[in-house]
Parts: structure tokens; C-alpha cells; sequence
């Protein structure tokens, strides 16, 4: 069912077309319905091995009422997966300190290449214990990326935070070898040491500092200053990704950041450390970045010119999550810009890019069907190129 309805949203644009088809008040519970049921699908029995019949019969016996958009004032109790794109004050993130899980029985090992046409393994597991010297080295990679999982995981959980993050757990006998809780007790000496004592560790059992800066499980960690373990985190996330990549990501932060006005190099250390950039690599990101300021695009960020902007806009349009790097709209001419931030001098040359900058086009054209949109690389160079 999952499957078939995830097809049915993205090919017929179910969400678009519901939202377009609801009065206004209705329509953010309208599309919160959609989602819930997708939702749902692929939580009962994991989404596998299960008949439309007995998935019908699932939902009826849950009794679900449709979900309710939050108020802004209440305490919102969320999964990890649930909280996606939201943000908060204030993020308490229970249960850190989780137990070993244990080793399933009776499973099954699949390893498939995204670039293959059919998996390398496919493997009935009696035990995760004793697995057989053939398929060891895929039960590793199955390991290495249900611990990648969990990091971005952890990654997306922590960065919901805008101003303070709760990390909180219990006691527990056998603790995950890493499990949140650690991960953050291990960051305890050095937030506090940088932050000269603004990083609180409070004991749960006595309300007592540790000695060494930390506390023993059964308290929370209180982090006033998010971004500095935000950057810990990101460290690992981010030291996988090439240097291209990270640079240029670089350049997105600082341009996502800057208010006219401003000089962008005000985030340029902080937003380096942020991806793990050296110290002339973040030179160049930041280059980039004035270039673009600088540049044929400066009209972008003039308030006298543009009359509505924002950074990393997010549309759904034929069932994709789209995110535009900038989006603006024109005082004079009323017409809509969509922009893209690129490194390549000349991305319109790249078949791939120019389909990319359409299909946003595409979408805000759906959005505003009565406006002029057009769409325009900003090169690394400062160059604008519309297509």
C-alpha cells in the first residue's frame, strides 16, 4: 500500500492538487491528512508484506482521528522523522541514553547498489551473531550505514533547536556503545571549555557538576549555544562529503545568512568551521560569496528594488521536495526570480542544471499562475545567467 501510494501522489501531484482544491482554512488539515495516511502505511508492519485488505483492516482498528495543525504556544511531542523541517525555541530530546539493542533473529540481508540492477546478497539470517564468513563483509556495510542513519538522525533532532537544546536519559545497565547521550557527554569539555563555563552539565540525582565537566547518566545536558555542538556534529556528517561540495555549501550558508547592510565575513569563521573547511578553503567560499554580492545579481538582495525574498524555499511539486536557494520578486515589474547559487562558471551548459532551474520554474509558475517567473543561475564568479 505504501508503494501504490506514494506512485499515486507523485504521478498525479495529490498534494498540490488537494491543497489547490480545499477552502483556505481547511487546507493545512486537508494536506496533514494526506500525509498522516502515507504516514501510516509504511508504519504498519514496517510497510512490509501487507495487503491492501489487511491494511484497510489496520486503520480501522486505530480509530484515527485527522491531525491538528499545533498551536504555537503548546508543548509538541514529536518523533525524530515527524519534526523534519520544523523548528523550535527550545528541543528536549528524551530517552538519549538508549540500551544495546539486541541482535535480531530470523532476518533478512539484502546489500543492492543503487547502481545495480539486482542485489549482490540476498541472505536469510538465522542470527546476527552468527553470521556466515561469506557475508560478513555485507553485514558490515548494513552496520556502517544503520550507524550513519542514526547520525543524521541525531543531526536533524539537534539542529530543530533555535536558541536551547535538552539532551536527557536514565540510567541504564548496558548502554549503546554510542548512543546520543554519549556523544554528547564526550562534547561536555570541550563546549564548556570554549564557552569558559556557559555550557551546563546538571546532574539528574544530586544537581551536581561532574568533576571533569560531565555528568552520569540520568540527568540532561543544557545547551544554551547550539550552533558550537551543531558544528561537532556536522564534523562527522560532513567529512565524507568532497571538498567541492563542502566549500560550496559554504557558500550557500554565507549567502543565506547575509542582510543588506552587513559584511557577509562577520559568519565566515564560524560557518568554515561548520563544514569542516581549512583555512583556505574557507577563503575561497567566502570569496565566492562577495563575488556574488558584488556581482550582476547584487539587485537580488536591494531592498529598493525587490519587494518579497527568502532563502531555501521549499515547494512540493509533482510529489518532490524542491528547495530553492533564493527566491525574490520584483517591485517594479512584479515578476518572480528563481535563483540557483552555483560554482560551475557555466552551469547553463550543463543539461543536468538547466532541467534542475526549469523544473523550479515549473513549480513557482504553478504557485503564482497570474506572475511572470523567470529563473537565472548566479555564478561563483558573480556572473547572472538566465535561461
Amino acid at each position: 500500500p505504501h508503494d501504490a501510494l506514494s506512485a499515486i501522489y507523485g504521478r498525479l501531484d495529490v498534494l498540490a492538487r488537494f491543497a489547490a482544491a480545499s477552502p483556505a482554512p481547511l487546507r493545512q488539515r486537508v494536506q496533514g491528512s494526506l500525509r498522516a495516511l502515507l504516514s501510516e502505511a509504511l508504519q504498519a508492519s514496517g510497510g512490509r508484506f501487507l495487503t491492501p485488505h489487511a491494511w484497510i483492516r489496520h486503520l480501522k482498528s486505530l480509530h484515527l482521528q485527522a491531525p491538528q495543525a499545533a498551536q504555537s504556544a503548546a508543548v509538541q511531542l514529536m518523533t525524530v522523522h515527524g519534526a523534519k523541517g520544523l523548528e523550535a525555541d527550545t528541543v528536549i530530546l528524551l530517552d538519549c541514553n538508549t540500551i544495546t539493542p539486541k541482535s535480531s533473529s530470523l532476518d533478512v540481508l539484502v546489500d543492492w547498489p543503487g547502481q545495480s540492477k539486482a542485489p549482490t546478497v540476498f541472505a536469510f539470517l538465522r542470527s546476527e551473531k552468527r553470521v556466515p564468513k561469506s557475508l560478513q563483509p555485507a553485514q558490515a556495510r548494513e552496520q556502517a550505514q544503520r550507524e550513519r542513519e542514526d547520525l543524521n538522525a541525531l543531526y536533524v533532532a539537534m539542529t530543530r533547536a533555535k536558541m536551547q537544546l535538552v539532551i536527557s536519559g536514565h540510567e541504564v545497565l548496558k548502554a549503546a556503545e554510542m548512543n546520543a547521550w554519549k556523544r554528547f557527554e564526550a562534547l561536555g569539555e570541550q563546549v564548556e571549555e570554549a564557552w569558559h563555563g556557559d555550557f551546563a552539565v546538571r546532574a539528574g540525582k544530586s544537581g551536581q557538576m561532574g568533576q571533569e565537566g560531565s555528568a552520569a547518566a540520568g540527568g540532561s545536558f543544557l545547551m544554551p549555544f547550539v550552533p558550537l555542538a551543531q558544528i561537532a556534529i556536522e564534523s562527522v556528517v560532513n567529512k565524507t562529503t568532497d571538498d567541492a561540495a563542502r566549500i560550496g555549501s559554504c557558500m550557500h550558508r554565507l549567502l543565506e545568512l547575509y542582510r543588506p547592510g552587513q559584511d557577509v565575513s562577520i559568519h565566515a569563521s564560524s560557518v568554515a568551521a561548520r563544514f569542516a573547511l581549512t583555512e583556505s578553503q574557507a577563503a575561497q567560499a567566502l570569496q565566492s560569496a562577495q563575488c556574488i554580492l558584488q556581482g550582476e545579481a547584487a539587485w537580488v538582495w536591494d531592498r529598493s528594488v525587490i519587494d518579497w525574498q527568502a532563502d531555501e524555499v521549499e515547494l512540493i511539486h509533482q510529489g518532490q521536495l524542491l528547495r530553492i536557494d533564493r527566491l525574490v520578486k520584483r517591485a517594479d515589474s512584479q515578476t518572480w526570480w528563481v535563483l540557483d547559487y552555483k560554482s560551475n562558471p557555466a552551469p547553463q551548459r550543463v543539461p543536468e542544471l538547466q532541467a534542475q532551474l526549469a523544473q523550479y520554474r515549473e513549480a513557482v509558475r504553478q504557485a503564482y499562475s497570474e506572475q511572470a517567473v523567470k529563473a537565472a543561475f548566479i555564478t561563483a564568479q558573480g556572473a547572472l545567467i538566465e535561461i
